[in-house]
């Protein structure tokens, strides 16, 4: 028996885990049936330390990744780099300069 397909953030990953070994990843698109949202679902809740304006802060979360425990799920699969891929993640100005030879790949300059 198969088991279900379930999408683990990587904050769930093993102590030890590398994700860089996955070539895939999760770009947190999701849709679901309001039916689908009406059962209970024991989703975790997730201890984070941040900065906010140079200040330490405590945020708790909930990942919305761990309905597909429970759920139904389906994917579309997501190259993690190359000319395939769908997702360059950009945050701060200097990741633009961490990945040059990709950014040219998927935006030819001509």
């Amino acid at each position: 028996m198969s088991k279900p397909l379930q999408l683990v953030e990587q904050i769930r990953h093993p102590e030890g885990f590398n994700p860089d070994i996955v070539d895939v990843f999760n770009t947190n698109t999701f849709t679901f049936t309001a039916e689908a949202l009406r059962r209970e679902m024991d989703l975790g809740w997730y201890y984070i330390e941040k900065t906010v304006d140079d200040k330490p802060a405590v945020q708790m979360e909930r990942l919305i990744g761990e309905t597909t425990r429970t759920l139904d799920s389906h994917y579309v699969r997501v190259k993690r780099t190359g000319i395939e891929n769908r997702f360059l993640p950009v945050k701060i100005p200097e990741d633009l300069d961490s990945a040059p030879e990709e950014i040219e790949q998927l935006y030819p300059s001509g």
